[in-house]
C-alpha cells in the first residue's frame, strides 16, 4: 500500500509544472536548426519511453530525480535535464544511462529539439501528494507525458495505459513536459559552452528564496485576501510592546485615518469586516455527518474502499464514490450592539474543499487472465484540514459582516457559528455584554484619538474608559444544528498579526478548537 494523491486535472498539472508548446520566439528566431515545434509531442514521448525503463530498473535514477526536484530550482518540482545531464549517478552521467537505454541518436534528437526537456514530480494539496514523500524503494512509478488529446503513462518502455481529457493517475509520478520558467541563451546551446538560464521573472528563482519562506506559506495570506487598507494599517501599527504602534490600533487607520502622527479622523464608510476564510478539524467531521449516517443532508463516506478494472480512477470519480452527494451548511450569527436581531450569514462547502483527504493506492497487475485493478482506499482518521478561502470556492461566499462603527456600536461583536441541518427551527435567547467608548472620545463624526482613552492612549478596556450594559437578543436555530463555537471579536483585536516578506502577511485568528475562521477588513 503506497501513500498516494489524486491529479485530476492535467490543466492544474501543466500549470505548476511547466509546459507550453512555445519558447521565446527571438530563441526560435536565432537557431535555425531547430524542428518545427509541432514535433515536441514526438520527442516527449520517445524520452519518456526510455525514462520509464531507467526509473524501472534503477533506483539510484529514481533517487537522483527525486533530490533534484527538492532543490525546487525555479520554487517548483522541476528537474531541467539541460542542467542535470552531466551529473554523475554513480559513475555514470545521467545522460550516459539514458543512453544505454536507447542510443545516443535518440537523445542527440530529443536534446535538439526540446532544449527545455523538463521532468516534474507532482505536489497536489487536493489528496495530499508530496515529492518528498516519493518512495524511491518503489520500482513501479510510471513516466507520463501529456499530449493533444490525451495523457500517456509508460512503465519499462511500454505503454501502460492512457487517459483522456488531461487526467493523470492516483499515484506518484515522473512528468516529462517543457519548463516554461526558464529561458537557455542562445549561446549556452553551444558544444562545449557554461550551462547557464535565464529566469523570465525573478520570482520563479527558486535559489534565491529562503527554505523556511516556504514552509510559511500555508499559515499566511497575500494582498488580495487581506486589503490594501488592513497592509497600511499594520505599516504604522505592527508592536507588542503596548506604545503608540502596537498592533491594536490597526482599525483605529482603516476606519479614521488615524496614526501615530495624526491623532484624528472622519469615520470611512466604504469599509466592512469580512469573514475570509475557516479551517475545520477533521475530527467535527464525525459529529456533523457521521453518527447521522446522511440523514441531515450532510455528505459522509459511504464506501471507504472503491475499485476500478483496466484504468485508474480520476480524482472526481473517486469522490464521488466515496462520498455521498451535498456540502456543509456552515452558519454565522452575527450578534451587534445596534440590533435585536443577529445578521444570519451560510457558507456551503463540500467535503472535497474542507480537507485533504488520506488514500492509499493498491494496483493489482496485468496478467494473462485477468485485468488490471486499482484500488483505492480512504482513511478518514488521517484526513488535514484546509484552509478555505470562501472567496476562492466555485461559488464565490465571503462573509460581509458590516461596518464596524464604534460611535455607535459595541466594541465588542459576538459570532455563533452552526452546522446547519433542516430540522425542527426554535429560539434562544443570549445576553450579551456589550462595551462602548465614552462620548468624549468622538466630537461629531470625528474620532479624535488613538484608542478608547478620554486622554492619552490605550487599547486594553476597562470601567474607567468604557460604558457597558446588557442586550438580549434572539437566536434563530434548528434542533439537530451542530453547534460549532462561539466567539468575541474586539474592535482592538488586531487585524494583521505579523508581517512575512513583501507580501505575505498572518491575519488574526478566531479558534473554538476545532473550527477556526479569519477575520479581514477592506
Amino acid at each position: 500500500m503506497k501513500n498516494i494523491s489524486l491529479l485530476f486535472l492535467l490543466g492544474v498539472f501543466i500549470f505548476v509544472g511547466c509546459s507550453d508548446n512555445e519558447l521565446d520566439n527571438n530563441f526560435y528566431q536565432e537557431n535555425p536548426n531547430f524542428e518545427e515545434v509541432v514535433d515536441t509531442e514526438k520527442h516527449l514521448v520517445e524520452f519518456a519511453k526510455v525514462l520509464s525503463k531507467a526509473v524501472h530498473e534503477r533506483k539510484d535514477v529514481r533517487e537522483f530525480l527525486k533530490n533534484e526536484a527538492l532543490k525546487q530550482f525555479d520554487c517548483n518540482y522541476n528537474v531541467l535535464y539541460y542542467l542535470v545531464s552531466d551529473e554523475l549517478i554513480g559513475d555514470e552521467s545521467f545522460r550516459d544511462i539514458l543512453i544505454s537505454y536507447s542510443s545516443k541518436e535518440v537523445i542527440n534528437q530529443v536534446e535538439r529539439n526540446v532544449p527545455l526537456l523538463n521532468i516534474l514530480i507532482p505536489e497536489l494539496h487536493f489528496f495530499d501528494v508530496f515529492p518528498e514523500e516519493l518512495d524511491v524503494d518503489d520500482d513501479e512509478i510510471p513516466v507520463a507525458v501529456p499530449i493533444e488529446t490525451k495523457t500517456i503513462l509508460y512503465f519499462n518502455g511500454e505503454e501502460e495505459f492512457s487517459l483522456d481529457n488531461r487526467e493523470i493517475p492516483g499515484f506518484h509520478v515522473f512528468v516529462v513536459n517543457e519548463n516554461r520558467q526558464v529561458i537557455i541563451p542562445q549561446n549556452n546551446l553551444k558544444s562545449g559552452a557554461a550551462k547557464t538560464i535565464e529566469f523570465k521573472s525573478p520570482n520563479y528563482d527558486g535559489r534565491r528564496v529562503i527554505s523556511e519562506h516556504y514552509s510559511l506559506k500555508s499559515l499566511t495570506d497575500n494582498t488580495s485576501i487581506v486589503g490594501t487598507r488592513a497592509i497600511a494599517a499594520s505599516h504604522f501599527f505592527n508592536r507588542n510592546d503596548g506604545s503608540i504602534h502596537q498592533k491594536a490600533f490597526q482599525r483605529d487607520y482603516i476606519y479614521y485615518g488615524i496614526t501615530p502622527n495624526q491623532r484624528s479622523g472622519s469615520f470611512n464608510h466604504s469599509i466592512d469586516e469580512y469573514i475570509s476564510y475557516i479551517e475545520v478539524d477533521p475530527v467535527l467531521y464525525y459529529e456533523i455527518a457521521d453518527d447521522k449516517r446522511g440523514n441531515d443532508g450532510d455528505p459522509y463516506v459511504e464506501n471507504p474502499t472503491v475499485s476500478q478494472e483496466k484504468n485508474p480512477m480520476t480524482a472526481d470519480e473517486i469522490y464521488k464514490k466515496m462520498w455521498t452527494q451535498g456540502a456543509f451548511n456552515f452558519r454565522f450569527e452575527i450578534i451587534k450592539s445596534n440590533s435585536s436581531t443577529p445578521i444570519r450569514k451560510r457558507v456551503t462547502i463540500k467535503p472535497k474543499d474542507l480537507w485533504d483527504f488520506d488514500i492509499t493506492y493498491t494496483r493489482r497487475h496485468k496478467t494473462w487472465f485477468r485485468r488490471p485493478k486499482h484500488t483505492y482506499t480512504i482513511d478518514l482518521s488521517k484526513m488535514k484540514p484546509k484552509k478555505v478561502f470562501l472567496r476562492n470556492l466555485e461559488n464565490p461566499q465571503e462573509v460581509a459582516m458590516g461596518k464596524w462603527n464604534i460611535q455607535e456600536e459595541s466594541l465588542k461583536r459576538h459570532i455563533m457559528v452552526y452546522e446547519e441541518d433542516l430540522t425542527m427551527e426554535t429560539k434562544l435567547t443570549k445576553e450579551i455584554e456589550s462595551i462602548h467608548v465614552h462620548k468624549a472620545n468622538f466630537k461629531g463624526n470625528v474620532k479624535v484619538n488613538i484608542g478608547i482613552a478620554e486622554t492619552g492612549w490605550e487599547a486594553g478596556y476597562n470601567y474607567e474608559n468604557t460604558t457597558r450594559e446588557k442586550q438580549t437578543v434572539e437566536v434563530k436555530y434548528q434542533t439537530g444544528d451542530d453547534h460549532l463555537g462561539d466567539f468575541e471579536l474586539y474592535f482592538y483585536d488586531p487585524v494583521i498579526t505579523n508581517i512575512i516578506g513583501s507580501n505575505l502577511y498572518e491575519i488574526k485568528t478566531y479558534s473554538s478548537g476545532g473550527f477556526k475562521f479569519g477575520v479581514t477588513v477592506k
